[in-house]
């Protein structure tokens, strides 16, 4: 098919007669469609008013359509990557608002359709309202092992989440690989420091169990057995509900291989005013592909999703009134793919 672009002002029409394009009304029954979102800043209203209008044009997510969203945050340089990696992807169709998303995706493809949202000045330009708060993300750990052969099938329900309603512009996946079961294959990714932050659960929670692997919390609050889909989103659903005790604004400047992340975290309740708070940032990487040799899971390759690859972690007090800022520099090996990886 050849690449057609489509300028509108209502996004949704226009996607789902791209999505339905030279395919079958018996094709379109049997099929999930994935739907790429290329945005400039931070997902929010646009990207909720498409997800709404594509289920009442019967495009349900979680049923027959995922998304697959990538947000630049005011990073311009990052778009050529994000939109090569929906081409990756094998999405149906990019959605596009603003003109650098809409020429990103135009270099990365010549046969996908590309719509074009039409946007105002105040909605796109001048960034989100700052009298709305944007969409919660709820953190998703998954604390898991290569030495451990029931580990792999929880690896890929977090890396599946995208296709069940649960993209990355609605959670925050980290597959911490924790260091208890290396013996005998020594797992590359693990760290102590990640057992020890898995362990600390039973003390914030009163628990004494929450020592197994694969260990999926939720929200840091909803413990389940890592691969158990129908516990997992359950536990989302209700984290959805819980409000933020604090709000994070985020930005990422520098150049290359070399960036800063900066947070401004503000109180949003009174209940965490004055006390000590851990804010942390992951580098992760996604996909990790690992041949292992020895073990439970000896002579397989594992692939496995969202791998924390560096942690680094720093505590402050939040007055009620004000906010703090808090930075982490960040820098990529030179034999890591910078589209791989994310914080």
């Amino acid at each position: 098919m050849n690449r057609r672009t489509f300028f509108t002002s209502s996004a949704v029409s226009v996607a789902a007669l791209a999505l339905s394009y030279n395919v079958s009304h018996a094709q379109q029954s049997a099929r999930i469609y994935r739907v790429g979102v290329l945005l400039n800043r931070r997902p929010g209203p646009d990207t909720e008013s498409l997800r709404a209008g594509l289920t009442q044009l019967r495009y349900v997510e979680g049923t027959n359509v995922a998304y697959e969203i990538r947000a630049a945050e005011g990073q311009l340089d990052r778009l050529p990557g994000f939109a090569a990696e929906l081409v990756s992807k094998g999405v149906d169709v990019i959605v596009t608002y603003g003109g650098p998303p809409t020429n990103a995706a135009r270099s990365a493809t010549k046969t996908i359709p590309i719509v074009f949202a039409l946007v105002g000045r105040s909605s796109l330009a001048a960034g989100p309202s700052k009298s709305a708060d944007p969409p919660k993300k709820i953190l998703v750990e998954l604390y898991s092992s290569q030495g451990c052969d029931s580990c792999p099938p929880a690896s890929d329900l977090l890396g599946k989440l995208a296709n069940i309603g649960y993209g990355l512009d609605r959670i925050v996946p980290i597959n911490f690989h924790v260091d208890y079961f290396n013996d005998p294959w020594i797992d590359p990714f693990s760290e102590a420091e990640y057992s020890r932050r898995q362990l600390s659960y039973n003390d914030v929670l009163k628990r004494d169990d929450l020592y197994f692997t694969p260990l999926m919390m939720v929200d840091g609050r909803y413990p389940l057995l890592g691969s158990d889909r129908s516990k997992a989103l359950a536990a989302l659903e209700r984290a959805k509900k819980e409000t933020p005790g604090v709000k994070l604004d985020i930005t990422l400047s520098g150049a290359d291989r070399r960036k800063t992340l900066t947070v401004k975290i503000a109180a949003r309740s009174a209940t965490v005013a004055g006390r000590e708070l851990l804010i942390g940032m992951a580098l992760t990487e996604d996909p990790v592909r690992t041949k292992v040799p020895s073990g439970e899971n000896a002579g397989k390759t594992l692939v496995e999703h969202h791998v924390a690859r560096r942690f680094e972690r720093k505590t402050i007090k939040l007055e009620q009134s004000g906010s703090e800022r808090l930075s982490f520099p960040l820098e990529l090996a030179e034999s890591w793919e910078p589209e791989r990886f994310r914080v």
